[in-house]
């Protein structure tokens, strides 16, 4: 066994590297596939963490209004009208206790960012339709107005964005399929058209591109995007008005 190869397979783990060396067939090749889920993972994670914050944001506001109209305050995470799930209840009280034991205060802003992408995403499940979606919440997103398109692309994203943060395997994964869905995700939480939607959908030249992954050493199908760094969406994501 080449030793700088073996050194790598000690420091990760025979068992962290199995999926891909079945994939690739030896270590090298297993190493290589491994450098570069590591390398894609990294790019779509910061695309993620934004999409994170706009949708968050849009919800977060509406839900504010709605509560200003119905109870006299903005505290909707207070659920005084017990709207909430027992689960999304929990939700709210972890990340009080979170904020509690580091000393910090439980205002509106800091609830909200401590509340994980998950709890954003069952708010658009059908269980909250009625109760959320057609009062409130479908005014978070009006470039889309059903709310099964919005909770399927967000229960996609938040699996990719699990399988990156647990540092799993995405190299199979219909990963231009999810930069889609981040995309039209974007446009129906801020729909104004910008400069860059009417230009053809190409490399930015930075981060590592489809045409980088070692597929040509590969035996199977390793599903990718053109890039890792879609400039459409990133102009999206930064120009928001909505991400603040």
């Amino acid at each position: 066994m080449n030793k700088p190869l073996g050194r790598i397979e000690r420091a990760l783990s025979a068992e962290r590297l199995s999926p891909y060396r079945r994939h690739g067939g030896d270590l090298r090749r297993a190493v290589d596939l491994y450098e570069w889920n590591t390398a894609a993972s990294a790019a779509i994670w910061l695309d993620i963490a934004n999409l994170e914050v706009l949708v968050r944001n849009a919800m977060h506001r509406q839900l504010t209004d709605w509560a200003k109209a119905n109870y006299g305050h903005g505290r909707w995470y207070d659920d005084p009208g017990r709207v909430l799930s027992p689960r999304h209840r929990d939700d709210v009280d972890s990340a009080r206790q979170r904020l509690n034991r580091a000393g910090k205060r439980n205002d509106a802003g800091r609830i909200v960012a401590e509340l994980g992408f998950g709890f954003w995403r069952y708010l658009v499940a059908s269980q909250y339709d009625r109760a959320l979606w057609v009062p409130t919440l479908r005014t978070a997103f009006p470039g889309q107005p059903r709310r099964r398109p919005v909770h399927d692309r967000l229960t996609r994203l938040h699996h990719l964005r699990n399988r990156i943060a647990h540092h799993e395997p995405i190299y199979r994964m219909p990963l231009a399929q999810h930069l889609s869905d981040m995309l039209d995700v974007v446009e129906w939480v801020d729909p104004r058209p910008t400069e860059l939607d009417h230009r053809p959908v190409h490399s930015s030249g930075r981060g590592r591109s489809a045409s980088q992954a070692p597929r040509q050493r590969l035996s199977g199908r390793i599903t990718c995007p053109v890039t890792w760094r879609w400039p459409r969406l990133r102009h999206r994501l930064v120009t928001s008005h909505l991400v603040v």
